[in-house]
C-alpha cells in the first residue's frame, strides 16, 4: 500500500520499481524502458496526484541529465585517451615499444556499461590521432596480458602478444593495481611519473625509498636535458632561417 501524500510505500512496491529493469535487461539484453514502464503501470497505477505535465516535466529533466552524462562520458575519454597518448610516448622514451591495452570489466563490449563504453570512446579518439599505435579494448585484465585468451575472445584484436602499458579506467583501478604489483612482483619500480607537464616534475609517494628518489631525480635529470636540447635545436633553426 501506498501513502502518496507523504510518499511511503511498502517495501514489496520498492523492491518492484528498483529490480523490474534490471532483470529485463539481464533477461534480454536489452534496454525495456516500455515494458517497465507498461508493467509498472498495469501493476501499481499512477497516484491521482499525477498529472501529463508533471509527466512531461520528469521526461524532459531526465532528457537533460542524460545529455550531461553524455557530455561528461565523452570529456572522460577524452582525458584516457590523452593520458594514454602521453603515456605511450614516455614508453617509447625507455626504448619499448608500447603496446596498449584499455582494459575494463568488460572485453570487447560484453557489458554495455558506462565505464566501458568510455573505453571504447577513447580506443576511437587514440586511433583517430595515433593510426600506427598498438592498442585495443575494452578488455580484461587477463585479456591484456594473455594472448592467448584474447585471441579466443577477439581474434581480429589490433593487440599482438603482452600489453606493456595498461591503461586503468579510474584513479582507484590504476592505484590498486600500482601498489600490488610494486609490493608483490620481485622487479624494480620506477614511479610514480607525473605527465603533461611544461617542464620535469614528480610527485613521490611517503613510501619512496632512497633508491626510488635516485630514480625519479634521474629520469627528470634526463627529460630537462632533452627539452634543452630540443629548445637549442629550435633556436639554431630560427637562427638559421633568419640569417
Amino acid at each position: 500500500d501506498c501513502d502518496w501524500s507523504s510518499d511511503v510505500c511498502s517495501s514489496d512496491l520498492l523492491v518492484l520499481l528498483v529490480v523490474v529493469r534490471p532483470m529485463l535487461r539481464a533477461l534480454t539484453g536489452e534496454d525495456k524502458d516500455e515494458e517497465v514502464k507498461l508493467i509498472v503501470d498495469e501493476t501499481v497505477g499512477k497516484p491521482p496526484a499525477v498529472i501529463e505535465g508533471q509527466v512531461d516535466e520528469v521526461a524532459q529533466m531526465k532528457e537533460e541529465i542524460e545529455r550531461e552524462m553524455q557530455e561528461l562520458q565523452a570529456k572522460r575519454a577524452e582525458a584516457i585517451a590523452e593520458m594514454t597518448l602521453m603515456a605511450a610516448t614516455e614508453v617509447r622514451r625507455f626504448g619499448i615499444q608500447p603496446k596498449v591495452a584499455l582494459l575494463s570489466h568488460s572485453s570487447f563490449g560484453s557489458r554495455e556499461v558506462a565505464s566501458a563504453a568510455k573505453m571504447r570512446e577513447a580506443l576511437s579518439l587514440i586511433l583517430k590521432k595515433a593510426p600506427d599505435l598498438e592498442v585495443e579494448g575494452e578488455m580484461q585484465g587477463d585479456a591484456a596480458v594473455s594472448e592467448l585468451i584474447r585471441e579466443r575472445i577477439f581474434p581480429n584484436s589490433r593487440l599482438k602478444g603482452t600489453a606493456n602499458l595498461l591503461i586503468m579506467p579510474t584513479i582507484d583501478a590504476a592505484n590498486i593495481a600500482f601498489n600490488l604489483l610494486k609490493t608483490a612482483a620481485d622487479g624494480l619500480h620506477v614511479g610514480p611519473m607525473l605527465l603533461g607537464t611544461a617542464l620535469p616534475a614528480h610527485v613521490l609517494t611517503p613510501s619512496v625509498t632512497a633508491r626510488g628518489i635516485l630514480n625519479m631525480t634521474a629520469l627528470s635529470v634526463v627529460e630537462a636535458q632533452r627539452l634543452a636540447d630540443a629548445q637549442r635545436l629550435a633556436d639554431e633553426r630560427d637562427a638559421g632561417a633568419r640569417g
